[in-house]
Order: structure tokens, then sequence, then C-alpha cells
């Protein structure tokens, strides 16, 4: 429960939120450029290749995919709030790599030293990888391979476009504002 005070505390403060889709690929390469990080007040990343696969299967059948929330830093970077585990395995299908869990049984990537260079390659400098593969059965019994870096173009460009909804939370203090 909360204390009287906390509530005291929230007068004068409105809290908003901003939604953007953004479509897939602007989504995943934002976080290759280090756009959207992970804070350190975060949990670990946990998911199971078999989770990833589920959410690319959704992904490529065109199901929405839950918002991601987020806040933006100082240095103009979106914090991501809720979403670490789908962003992250969005990101994993893009790039074809997972995580070897033989090594890896959960990973705070608020800790990954990207400074200076993209995410995939901060990623792959500091953690083991291997190489992702999803692939599914036709209605004929065919196995179809649906690595993104293996699909049609027509298919991947429809995946591209797929939106993401992004839900920016934005805290507006007007008592810090009456200082300045």
């Amino acid at each position: 429960m909360f204390e009287y005070g906390f509530i005291d505390n929230l007068r004068g403060i409105g809290i908003r939120q901003y939604k953007t889709d953004v479509e897939f690929r602007t989504l995943v390469e934002s976080v290759n450029e280090n756009l959207y990080i992970i804070p350190k007040y975060q949990r670990k990343y946990r998911w199971s290749k078999a989770q990833v696969v589920s959410l690319t299967e959704s992904l490529i059948c065109g199901l929405p995919i839950p918002p991601i929330y987020t806040c933006r830093n100082e240095q103009n970077q979106l914090e991501i709030l809720d979403g670490q585990q789908r962003i992250m395995s969005l990101f994993f299908y893009y790039i074809g790599y997972y995580l070897n869990k033989k090594k890896n049984s959960s990973i705070d990537f608020s800790e990954l030293d990207a400074e200076g260079y993209s995410f995939k390659e901060a990623l792959m400098e500091q953690f083991a990888l291997e190489e992702l593969h999803i692939q599914s059965e036709s209605r004929h019994g065919e196995v179809i391979n649906l690595d993104y870096a293996a699909l049609p173009l027509e298919a991947k460009r429809r995946i591209d476009y797929t939106p993401i909804t992004i839900i920016e939370i934005k805290v507006d203090d007007q008592k810090q504002r009456l200082l300045f």
C-alpha cells in the first residue's frame, strides 16, 4: 500500500503517453544504432529459442505484437520500460543469431558495452551467439526456411513494414519547471 506522502508527491506532475507505430525494420535498425537501450533497472533477458520462434511466427503471420513502453533519457535514447523480451527477440530474428544457451542462461543487456559499436557488434563481441534458423512446414509437408535473410523480397518487405506500437511515457513535472 502507498503511503499518503506518495500521493502528495504526485501533485503537479503530469504523465502523458504518446503512441507511435514504428515499422519492424526501423525498430530493429534503431536498436542496432543504440537508439533504444535497456536500462539498469530492467530484468535479465530470459526468453527461450522457442519463445523467439513463436514471436517471429506471429510477426510473419501478421498477428499484432504487444506494444513496447519506453521513456526518453537525457541522451535522447528510448529506454525500454516494458517489452525488452519482445524487442530483443525481434532483433535476434533480424540479425539471424540467438544466445548460445549453454553459455548464457540469462543476459543483463544493460551491462552491454556498446560504446563505439553497433548493438550487433557489441553482442557478437561480448556474448556467445549461435545462428538462429526458423523453419515451418507447408500444407504439403515441405520444410520452409523463414530466416529473415532467406525470405523472398516481397515477404521481407511485408515484414519490414509491419507496424510495432511504441508508447513513449513522458513525465511533465510542473513543480520542476516553476523553479527555472
